[in-house]
């Protein structure tokens, strides 16, 4: 298990599900959700996105907001494809 040490590259904080589902349908924040998100993904925001978060957002995007779930996948697996850094496979409870 990881420790708030090893995660000090993170200095800015964790991701949560919400901010990719926003991204992920029209609406009036997407624009917004999709540039900060490549901020993060482009690792200019020091910000850990789980890869729990993104399997997190296909579930309520899909169940709970009923976004067709093939367009959803291949949103997501493109993001996944980036291979960014600031995909992060364990958060420590420190951390969070």
């Amino acid at each position: 298990m990881s420790t708030l040490r090893e995660n000090l590259v993170y200095q800015e904080g964790v991701l949560d599900v919400g901010i990719i589902v926003v991204a992920l349908f029209d609406n009036p924040l997407k624009i917004e959700a999709i540039k900060f998100l490549a901020d993060i993904l482009r690792f200019r925001r020091k910000i850990a996105i789980p890869v729990t978060t993104v399997i997190g957002a296909y579930h309520v995007a899909t169940r709970y907001l009923k976004l067709p779930r093939l367009e959803v996948k291949r949103i997501l697996a493109e993001m996944l494809s980036i291979r960014s850094p600031a995909f992060y496979p364990h958060v420590a409870p420190d951390l969070a």
